[in-house]
C-alpha cells in the first residue's frame, strides 16, 4: 500500500502541473490527508514525496492537503515534522500559493489552528519563528503581515496549545509571552465584534499560574477596559477569586467609563451565579458580599472594615453609613440608604423599638 503511494505521488510530481490537472491529483490527495487525520502511517519519508508538490504549481487545495498530511504525521514521522518545520517559518511560508492572497490566507488559518497538533515536533528555534512572524504578528497594526481574518485562528492555536500536557519549559515560555504581547497588542477599546478574542484570551491566561495571569493582565491607565474584562472573565469562570470583583471596583470608582465597568461586572457576577465551581458556589459570594460591605463603609469612615455579619449586623452597617461624615456620602445616596433600610419594615430584626424609631428619625 505505502510502496504505491510512493510511486503514484511520485509519478504526479514528475508529470507536473503542466501535463497532469490539479484536480486528479487532488483524487489521490484527499483520502491520503483524511486517512491521516485518525490514523498514523507507517514509515514514509514523507520529504521526498510532498517537497515537490509543495513547489510545483499545483494550486493552494494541493499545498494544504500537503500541509494536512505533515501536521497529522509528524507525531510519528520525524521526516515529515522536519519538512513541516521549514513551510512553517519564512521564507518558505510566505511563498505559499503566491498567486493569490487569499489563497494563502486559508493555507495560514490552517497552519495557526492545527498549531496543537505539531507545535511539540518542531525544533525551538521554527517554533520562535512561527510565533514571532506570523502568530503574534497578525495583531500588529503596523506590520505588513497584520489580518484581522487571521487572528480568531491565532488565539485559537495558541489556546489549544496552551493546554498540551507537560510542554517543556522553553515552550511554555514562548507560549505565556506571545500571551502577554497580544493583550498587549489588542486595543483597550472593545469592539462587539472583536469580544471573541478577548474571551479566547482569557482562556490562555486561565492556564497560567494567578502570578502570571495578574502580571500580563495589569489594569493600568492605558488598559483600563481590556485588563478589567479579562479579570472579570476569569471571575466568572471561577479561575479566580471573587475577591478580584474587589479590586477592579476600586478602579472602576476613579474612571471616567463607570457605566461600562458597572456592565461588566453585572455580567460577571450573573455568570458567577450559573458556573458551578468552588469560587463561585452561594458562600463565596456572599462572602465577597459582605467583604464589599466593609469596603465600602471604610471608604465613607475612612476606617478599617467592618466584620462579616449576620442580619442584625447589616441593619447596624446600613444606620452607620447613612450616620458617616456628611463630606463622606451626598445626599441621594443617603437617600438611597434610607429606602433600603425602610425596606427592611417587614422584618423581625426591623420591628424591634430601638431599631424602627431610629430608622424614623424620632
Amino acid at each position: 500500500m505505502m510502496l504505491l503511494m510512493r510511486f503514484i505521488i511520485f509519478f504526479l510530481s514528475v508529470a507536473g502541473p503542466e501535463s497532469l490537472p490539479p484536480s486528479l491529483l487532488k483524487v489521490v490527495m484527499k483520502p491520503i490527508a483524511t486517512v491521516g487525520e485518525s490514523y498514523q502511517y507507517p514509515p514514509v519519508n514523507w520529504a521526498s514525496l510532498l517537497s515537490p508538490l509543495m513547489r510545483l504549481n499545483f494550486g493552494e487545495e494541493i499545498q494544504q492537503l500537503c500541509l494536512e498530511i505533515m501536521v497529522t504525521q509528524a507525531q510519528s514521522s520525524q521526516n515529515a515534522a522536519a519538512l513541516l518545520g521549514m513551510w512553517v517559518i519564512p521564507p518558505l511560508m510566505d511563498g505559499l500559493s503566491v498567486e493569490k492572497a487569499a489563497i494563502k490566507l486559508n493555507i495560514k488559518k490552517y497552519l495557526l489552528a492545527s498549531v496543537p497538533l505539531w507545535i511539540k515536533h518542531v525544533s525551538d528555534e521554527q517554533i520562535m519563528g512561527f510565533v514571532e512572524s506570523l502568530m503574534v504578528a497578525v495583531f500588529k497594526a503596523a506590520s505588513p503581515l497584520s489580518s484581522p481574518e487571521l487572528r480568531p485562528s491565532a488565539l485559537q492555536g495558541l489556546s489549544q496549545a496552551m493546554k498540551l500536557p507537560s510542554p517543556t519549559h522553553h515552550l511554555w515560555s514562548l507560549l505565556s509571552e506571545a500571551t502577554g504581547k497580544i493583550f498587549d497588542l489588542l486595543p483597550n477599546k472593545i469592539r462587539r465584534n472583536d469580544l471573541e478574542l478577548y474571551i479566547t484570551v482569557a482562556k490562555c491566561l486561565s492556564e497560567m499560574t494567578d502570578d502570571e495571569a495578574s502580571r500580563v493582565a495589569q489594569i493600568t491607565k492605558s488598559s483600563v477596559e481590556k485588563g478589567a474584562f479579562v479579570r472579570l472573565y476569569l471571575v466568572s469562570q471561577g479561575r479566580f477569586p471573587l475577591t478580584g470583583l474587589t479590586d477592579v471596583l476600586s478602579v472602576a470608582v476613579q474612571h471616567r467609563e463607570k457605566d461600562t465597568l458597572a456592565w461588566m461586572m453585572l455580567h460577571c457576577l450573573y455568570q458567577a451565579r450559573i458556573v458551578s465551581h468552588t469560587n463561585t458556589g452561594v458562600l463565596k459570594r456572599m462572602e465577597w458580599l459582605l467583604e464589599l460591605m466593609g469596603y465600602i463603609r471604610s471608604v465613607a469612615y475612612r476606617s478599617a472594615s467592618v466584620q462579616n455579619v449576620a442580619l442584625d449586623e447589616f441593619i447596624d452597617w446600613l444606620f452607620s453609613i447613612m450616620e458617616s461624615p456628611k463630606e463622606g456620602l451626598s445626599t441621594k445616596s443617603r437617600d438611597l440608604l434610607k429606602a433600603t433600610l425602610l425596606s427592611l419594615r417587614i422584618l423581625p430584626e426591623f420591628k424591634k423599638k430601638a431599631i424602627w424609631t431610629r430608622a424614623y428619625g424620632w
